[in-house]
C-alpha cells in the first residue's frame, strides 16, 4: 500500500492550510464562487477524523500573495519532524510561455492584471518554500488550479536532483529529498473545471475520496493510489477529458497511514450534487455530438 489515511490517531501531529479565493480584489478577475466548499468539506472530514488537527485557513483578502508564503512558512516551520502537513490550494493558476520553457503562477486575491508577474505567486517560490521549510515531514500538496499539473513535474524533477546529489554534496546532513505527495486538478497545460456555486470537480471528488467513496478493495482505509485514481477517473468523466489530474509520491511515503473513514458518515457530498453535475455534463455531452 502507498499511503493510507486511518481513522482517530490522535498522537499524531497533524497540521493543515488551506487558501481558498472565491472573490478576487480586482474585478477583472473571474469569481469562483463556490470554492470555500471545497476546503470546508475537507477540512470536516480531517478535523472529524483527527480533533487533534492544527488548521490554518486563508480565504479571500486574506489570501495575498505575501500572506500566502508566509503562512507555508510558518505552518511548515512549526510542525515538528515526522509530523504531517496537508496543504490546499485552491484559486487561479495562470501559465504563460512555451510548454518547455513556461513559468507558472498562483493568482493570489490582490493580483493586480497590469503587473501581474509581479505580484503573483511563482510555482517556484511555493517549491523553494516546501524544500527549505519540509525536511523531515511528509507533506501531502493537493493544488486545484488551472495548470497545476506543472506543479508534479517541478517537484519530481527537485526530488530526483536531490536524491541524486545525496546529503554529502549538497553539505547536509541528512536526505534533502522531501517526503511528498502531490495531487494536482489539472496538466500543466489545461484549465481545472468548476461548477458555479458547487465547487471545483477535483476539490469535490478528493472530499468524495477521502470521506470512503475511493476504497476499492473495502478496508475502510483509503489509500493514496485509490485517491488517485478515483479523482482522476471522475475528472476525466465529468470533463469529457479535457481535465485530466496528475499525481506525484515520492518513495519515502510508502506504507505511511494518516486516517480512515467511517462508511456510516459517507455522505460528505449530497446525491443531489451529483446529481447537478450529472444533469450539467449530459447536456454538455449532447451539444457536442
Amino acid at each position: 500500500m502507498l499511503c493510507s489515511f486511518q481513522y482517530l490517531i490522535f498522537a499524531e501531529d497533524i497540521h493543515f492550510l488551506g487558501v481558498s479565493i472565491e472573490k478576487y480584489a480586482c474585478p477583472l478577475i473571474q469569481s469562483l464562487p463556490g470554492f470555500h466548499k471545497d476546503v470546508d468539506k475537507i477540512v470536516g472530514i480531517l478535523e472529524k477524523q483527527n480533533p487533534e488537527i492544527k488548521v490554518t485557513i486563508l480565504k479571500d483578502e486574506k489570501a495575498t500573495g505575501l500572506m500566502i508564503i508566509a503562512a507555508l512558512e510558518s505552518v511548515l516551520s512549526s510542525a515538528a519532524p515526522e509530523s504531517t502537513v496537508i496543504i490546499f490550494f485552491n484559486m487561479h493558476g495562470y501559465w504563460t510561455g512555451s510548454p518547455n520553457a513556461g513559468s507558472h503562477y498562483l493568482i493570489p486575491y490582490d493580483m493586480e492584471p497590469f503587473f501581474w508577474k509581479e505580484s503573483s505567486v511563482p510555482f517556484d517560490r511555493v517549491v523553494e518554500c516546501l524544500f527549505k521549510h519540509g525536511a523531515n515531514k511528509r507533506i501531502l500538496l493537493f493544488m486545484q488550479t488551472c495548470f497545476s499539473g506543472q506543479m508534479v513535474l517541478d517537484i519530481k524533477e527537485r526530488n530526483r536532483k536531490a536524491k541524486h546529489l545525496g546529503p554529502l554534496a549538497l553539505n547536509q546532513s541528512e536526505d534533502p529529498s522531501l517526503k511528498i505527495g502531490v495531487f494536482t486538478s489539472s496538466c500543466f497545460d489545461e484549465v481545472s473545471w468548476a461548477i458555479v456555486n458547487i465547487g471545483g470537480l477535483f476539490g469535490i471528488f478528493v472530499s468524495r475520496a477521502l470521506s470512503g467513496a475511493a476504497d476499492v478493495d473495502q478496508n475502510s482505509k483509503v489509500d493514496l493510489g485509490e485517491i488517485a485514481a478515483f479523482v482522476e477517473r471522475n475528472c476525466e468523466f465529468f470533463s469529457l477529458r479535457f481535465q485530466n489530474t496528475s499525481c506525484y509520491f515520492s518513495e519515502s511515503l510508502d506504507n505511511y497511514c494518516l486516517s480512515r473513514y467511517e462508511i456510516e458518515e459517507n455522505t460528505f457530498v449530497n446525491e443531489g450534487s451529483l446529481q447537478s453535475l450529472r444533469t450539467m455534463f449530459t447536456k454538455i455531452r449532447e451539444l457536442l455530438r
